[in-house]
């Protein structure tokens, strides 16, 4: 699923991306990718893939991880995706990885590592 759809910048994609991150249905593991597809769509530089994503034994502080390579080559889908998608991702990643009591352990903390992540990036200007 995810360098599938890194292959694609296209709204639809984007929309059912943020759904899947936000349905508790769905298995940890695939709203973490749908997660991370978020970010990069964000910022096309970021790195991070989904190893960095898994909650170490004991969580002392949410780490910044670092990692950007060439920006990603995306198709354009038949819905452009336009707009600035930055800042609603990183509300979204906030409100997952801040439901801790609802959200598994492996979900709340790739959508944390996230976060932290598109901060930085939004802050330095290489996430829009």
């Amino acid at each position: 699923m995810v360098e599938s759809s890194l292959q694609i910048r296209d709204a639809r994609l984007y929309r059912q991306l943020r759904e899947t991150a936000a349905d508790r249905s769905r298995p940890a593991a695939v709203r973490a990718a749908a997660m991370l597809v978020l970010t990069r769509y964000a910022n096309t530089r970021n790195a991070l893939w989904l190893t960095a994503l898994v909650p170490p034994d004991s969580i002392g502080e949410i780490p910044l991880i670092f990692g950007s390579g060439t920006p990603l080559r995306q198709a354009t889908g038949e819905a452009p995706l336009t707009a600035p998608i930055a800042a609603s991702i990183l509300s979204l990643l906030d409100q997952i990885s801040a439901d801790r009591n609802r959200e598994s352990r492996t979900v709340w903390y790739a959508a944390a590592v996230l976060a932290k992540r598109l901060r930085l990036d939004i802050a330095n200007g290489e996430a829009y």
